[in-house]
């Protein structure tokens, strides 16, 4: 069932978002069209000219709007789906709640990061001809040769791609339990998920800034610590040469933790205040 329910999420999703991304395909190989005939490499406002400036303007526009629709599709979609009049419906099928969730998350997560792609995508139609794309393939080519030279740097990018995707996730479903929470107001339902969301974003900055108090890593101990990340995280040969990043992976397998608790908390509120509290209207 949790397979049908992000099935359905993507088929209610993908019109809008395919359309925007081959709206945004489009304008970014016209906008390399007109660069290529150099119509906007002239100083005489023309016609043709005052066109270029306006196409590049509606690829601005339509890559903010897709980045921006983006977001506010994952809030639209679980807070009508779930929270509104659809939800009477959706609460009714033969699944639990947290499939509810786990499908949201996923189906938003992965909008997200083709979003990302395809504006890095269209970037580049724009530039590259103006960059000289297989210089910068050797080079980052040569970069990741040089790194995974290292000790530890396989573990070390594995580790950094799992913290930035549980706090992607985390990130979700914070926005999730703002919304769960603040449905169960009977009046401005809305402006109480806004005040949640706010709330919880204070309490973070609070536990993280009691962590590093606790471990020490205030005040004048900073200086301390930035020293202590060069010689134990970065440590460097006589050559110069990055000798080692265990250091650096087992920093990161303890700050893993910080997002990882987030993820647990925010999924438990949501669940709890969709399963137990729930106040459609």
């Amino acid at each position: 069932m949790n397979g049908k329910l992000i099935r359905f999420e993507f088929r209610s999703t993908g019109r809008i978002m395919l359309g925007l991304y081959l709206a945004l395909i489009i304008l970014s190989l016209i906008n390399r069209v007109t660069s290529e005939f150099g119509m906007m490499n002239t100083y005489e406002l023309t016609l043709t000219s005052l066109s270029s400036f306006i196409l590049m303007a509606m690829y601005v526009v339509c890559a903010g709007a897709m980045l921006l629709f983006t977001f506010v599709m994952v809030v639209i979609r679980f807070w009508r789906n779930l929270l509104e009049n659809q939800g009477y419906l959706m609460h009714t099928l033969p699944v639990r709640t947290r499939d509810h969730i786990i499908s949201k998350m996923l189906v938003a997560f992965v909008w997200l990061i083709v979003s990302f792609l395809v504006f890095l995508i269209s970037i580049w139609i724009l530039t590259w001809h103006n960059v000289d794309l297989t210089y910068i393939g050797h080079q980052f080519v040569s970069f990741l040769g040089e790194m995974f030279a290292v000790k530890g740097s396989v573990l070390f990018f594995i580790l950094s791609l799992v913290i930035v995707i549980v706090s992607i996730f985390a990130e979700l479903l914070k926005l999730y339990a703002s919304m769960a929470i603040g449905q169960t107001f009977r009046e401005h339902r809305i402006l109480g998920s806004i005040g949640v969301y706010l709330i919880i974003n204070i309490i973070e900055s609070f536990f993280e800034t009691g962590l590093l108090m606790i471990l020490g890593l205030t005040g004048h101990n900073v200086n301390s610590l930035n020293t202590w990340i060069t010689e134990s995280m970065f440590p460097i040969d006589e050559a110069g040469n990055l000798t080692s990043l265990y250091g650096a992976v087992m920093a990161e397998a303890i700050y893993l933790v910080i997002p990882v608790i987030y993820f647990v908390v925010y999924f438990f509120l949501t669940n709890h205040f969709l399963g137990k509290k729930l106040n459609l209207v």
